[in-house]
């Protein structure tokens, strides 16, 4: 029978093994490490933690000590995370609080129509991430836009910006742009299975730094969207990469990107 420190130094062999050196650690291993680990040499090896699974994370929120919570969640710096925001059990929703080093965060299947009424709810379940946080994932998530922005306000750093099939409702043209301002900060956007117009709806003219852009569409209508935020940037370009649907060339929606790849349902142009 392992003694836990033991079962810590096996995980840290775990972890090395199977992350080729970048040590990041699948969430029952975390688990074990919060009864058992204490700071120490080693301690480096969880500087990039990943903390993912939903319903696991939660357990783990609601059974760590706050004690164990504090020293664990300074190692944690990619975390998939999905408000506890229906939960009455306030240990759990303290818990998330000590997550403040975050770097990589992936906001996952969020309706944040719970947060549209009030703002101080939004600024709770995710403003501790605050300045730390420069990689934004949003995966199936549900909202008003107006919510989606002030939710960008809250991460003032972020540079990379994921927004993967996600329904954002329709807000008028004037309420958006009183409150968006400029996204000075993002250099790279990765958008997948987004609705129509969306990149039309979210102003592109916001962003005004962007250097690399992904785009994977699920429709025809994508090509007017993506015009737009390449009229935008096309100065601060450098790299774009388009996976599409439609048959039509890259010439026909793009005539005047140069000096980048440009990818093409597989077909680099």
């Amino acid at each position: 029978m392992f003694r836990h420190q033991e079962i810590v130094d096996n995980i840290i062999d775990y972890v090395r093994e199977v992350s080729n050196g970048r040590f990041r650690a699948p969430l029952k291993s975390c688990a074990l490490v919060s009864k058992a680990w204490v700071p120490r040499s080693q301690s480096h090896l969880f500087h990039h933690v990943r903390l993912q699974y939903e319903t696991e994370l939660k357990r783990w929120c609601k059974n760590i000590t706050k004690e164990r919570a504090k020293v664990l969640s300074t190692y944690v710096k990619w975390l998939s995370y999905s408000p506890p925001y229906k939960t009455k059990d306030q240990n759990a929703l303290e818990r998330f609080t000590y997550f403040t080093r975050v770097e990589t965060l992936c906001i996952f299947k969020v309706d944040f129509g719970e947060f549209s009424k009030d703002q101080a709810n939004l600024q709770s379940a995710f403003g501790h991430f605050g300045s730390s946080v420069l990689y934004l994932v949003l995966d199936r998530c549900i909202g008003h836009f107006p919510t989606i922005i002030n939710l960008f306000r809250l991460f003032p750093s972020f540079t990379h910006l994921d927004l993967l099939y996600c329904t954002l409702h329709y807000a008028t043209w004037a309420t958006i742009e009183d409150q968006i301002g400029k996204l000075e900060s993002v250099k790279m956007l990765r958008v997948a299975g987004s609705e129509r117009y969306f990149l039309n709806m979210l102003m592109p003219e916001r962003f005004t730094g962007l250097k690399h852009i992904s785009y994977f569409d699920k429709g025809p209508e994508s090509p007017g969207d993506l015009r737009l935020l390449l009229s935008n940037c096309g100065k601060t370009l450098e790299t774009l990469t388009v996976l599409s649907s439609h048959s039509l060339t890259i010439s026909e929606h793009f005539p005047s990107v140069s000096g980048f790849h440009l990818y093409h349902a597989g077909r680099g142009h």
